[in-house]
């Protein structure tokens, strides 16, 4: 088992510094605890990887953050599973751009069988272009339609979509469900 508890800061030092990486791998990963690989100004932010061959978990309360610090951009997150992946509640993921300028990052959240999403992300960039976020189940298609007419439409409450939910014909969702959300 490969399991951050504590906290792990490989954050830029200083301006124009270069960032760190962290990647926890193994049949077994984990993190319930707090990395930190945030640019400083002129310093994109980090990257960090949490990976297994059989499950990865995002404990809740757990922080992974590769923030652009003033004007920088934010790093890169991967989490991922070749089996089961779990980003429990209260679980964030953070790859802000600087406050100052910088763009958003990129954060990964995939699973090569199945997973749970319940954490928290942010891709935000507030003087910059906001970052990507990427969700990749085995399979989940947007359709053009009315609320309703996706098959996975009944399965969305609150805002959130329960991945845990059984494999329906198609796993569409309708983008009208989408626009229902505000």
């Amino acid at each position: 088992i490969a399991w951050n508890k504590g906290t792990i800061d490989v954050s830029a030092g200083e301006a124009n510094a270069a960032s760190g990486s962290v990647l926890i791998s193994g049949p077994y990963a984990g993190q319930s605890g707090t990395i930190l690989a945030r640019g400083a100004d002129g310093a994109t932010g980090g990257h960090v990887e949490v990976t297994s061959s059989k499950e990865t978990i995002l404990f809740s309360g757990s922080t992974i953050d590769v923030s652009g610090i003033g004007n920088s951009n934010a790093g890169s997150i991967r989490i991922w599973s070749d089996n089961n992946a779990i980003f429990a509640p209260n679980a964030s993921l953070v790859a802000r751009g600087g406050e100052a300028g910088g763009n958003g990052g990129f954060i990964e959240f995939s699973s090569g069988n199945s997973f749970r999403f319940e954490g928290l992300v942010d891709t935000s960039a507030p003087k910059g272009t906001v970052g990507t976020f990427l969700l990749d189940p085995i399979f989940l298609f947007l359709i053009d339609g009315v609320s309703g007419t996706g098959d996975q439409d009944g399965n969305i409450f609150g805002g959130t979509l329960a991945f845990a939910a059984a494999d329906t014909v198609n796993n569409t969702v309708s983008v009208g469900k989408l626009a229902s959300l505000g």
